[in-house]
């Protein structure tokens, strides 16, 4: 025991245990007791002697300890790092490719999971501009100006002819006059009024559909009430100029993706025919009944894609559901030619099954494609990974897409 007032004599009394690895050092801190009393120096020089060797190996051990610990955090700070990078450059990648849910969820990743990095700020950076352009407005694509374009210039002759048509002016040379400055003016007129339009486009294609679907309507009223030519021709002129102005109020301060608008199209479109074929199938007689009832079924699927469709769907899924309706209408024409069905109510319906199975086939092959875990891209030009299988007796044809 250390006498008070007087310093600890031997290898232990000038360095006392407090070291931050009291631990792993305390048994070599043990009571060095050489104050003299009993012990002779050659004793406590070899307890010294026996000390040293022990507290080498603790010294080793906390270095050991000590360089692990900062090895595993200089792991995990590079192990971040090449994530961040990583996850970065795939977000620049969909952000380029126009996928900005996809760029804005890597983004917000990288925020959460690597905030030790560089990449987080720039990550909050890129995040406001993603953001930023997926929420603003589609630009007016070049083929949805020249749909338009060339809907104006062929309604603006229409307009023209009809009129004459209305107010029975026989005139050849008259007609031939208008004939030779509707296209003119009604070119002039839509380059000018779609140069620095404010439509998106997909505001710009519902414009072009209300158009076309205001004069099939005033068109078909007028042959569901039997009217006459004059009355026929007016009502589809005061149908087209009805429709573009009451679709561009109602487009007016929505945001209307292209692929939504065209699967409001494509569901108007297809509904017609989908009503038509019943009709036909049905033998209706009665020219009003046929013609109310396809109008109302084109509309009733119009407004149904329009209120309860799927936001977010691409344009070219639209296409290839469409191309889908195509190739089963096809199938069901030629099952009733090889079935030799002769009867209009056979082929019809064949037609319109054919029709709703195609549908329903290409919106079911494609409902990956706009994202999504097995994501599948119609138009890449890399290895297919995802293939169709059909098996009929016992043969597997796999054809790759």
């Amino acid at each position: 025991m250390t006498v008070a007032g007087r310093p600890p004599h031997g290898f232990w009394s000038a360095r006392p245990c407090r070291t931050a690895s009291d631990t792993i050092l305390a048994f070599a801190c043990e009571g060095k007791e050489s104050n003299g009393g009993g012990k002779s120096r050659g004793l406590d020089n070899r307890a010294a002697g026996r000390t040293i060797p022990r507290i080498i190996a603790a010294w080793a051990l906390v270095a050991i300890a000590l360089t692990s610990a900062a090895q595993s955090v200089d792991d995990s700070a590079a192990i971040a790092e090449i994530e961040g990078r990583l996850a970065y450059e795939a977000a620049l990648q969909f952000a380029a490719d126009g996928d900005y849910d996809d760029a804005a969820g890597r983004l917000r990743w990288i925020v959460s999971q690597t905030p030790a990095t560089e990449w987080t700020t720039r990550a909050v950076a890129k995040l406001v501009e993603v953001e930023t352009l997926r929420d603003a407005p589609e630009a007016l694509s070049g083929s949805t100006r020249a749909a338009l374009v060339t809907f104006g210039m062929a309604f603006t002759t229409w307009l023209g002819v009809g009129s004459l048509i209305v107010s029975e002016a026989g005139d050849a040379e008259v007609l031939g006059l208008t004939l030779l400055a509707g296209p003119i003016v009604g070119l002039t007129y839509s380059l000018r009024a779609t140069r620095d339009t404010s439509l998106s486009d997909g505001q710009a294609s519902l414009v072009n559909l209300g158009g076309v679907w205001g004069i099939w309507q005033g068109t078909g009223a007028a042959i569901a009430a039997n009217g006459s030519d004059k009355e026929t021709t007016a009502a589809s002129m005061a149908g087209g100029v009805v429709g573009l102005a009451l679709s561009r109020a109602i487009v007016a301060g929505r945001t209307v993706s292209s692929g939504d608008a065209s699967l409001i199209t494509a569901a108007g479109a297809w509904g017609t025919w989908l009503t038509l074929c019943g009709v036909l199938a049905a033998d209706v007689d009665h020219t009003g009944v046929a013609t109310t009832s396809v109008m109302f079924g084109g509309d009733a699927a119009l407004l149904a894609a329009a209120v309860a469709g799927p936001s977010g769907i691409s344009r070219a899924r639209v296409r290839l559901i469409n191309a889908g309706g195509m190739v089963g209408a096809l199938y069901g024409w030629g099952a009733t030619v090889l079935g030799e069905i002769d009867s209009d109510g056979g082929r019809w319906s064949a037609i319109g099954v054919g029709t709703v199975a195609g549908l329903a086939t290409g919106a079911y092959l494609t409902r990956d494609m706009d994202g999504g875990p097995s994501r599948v891209d119609f138009f890449s030009t890399d290895e297919p990974t995802a293939t169709l299988s059909v098996t009929p007796a016992l043969v597997t044809y796999s054809v790759p897409f």
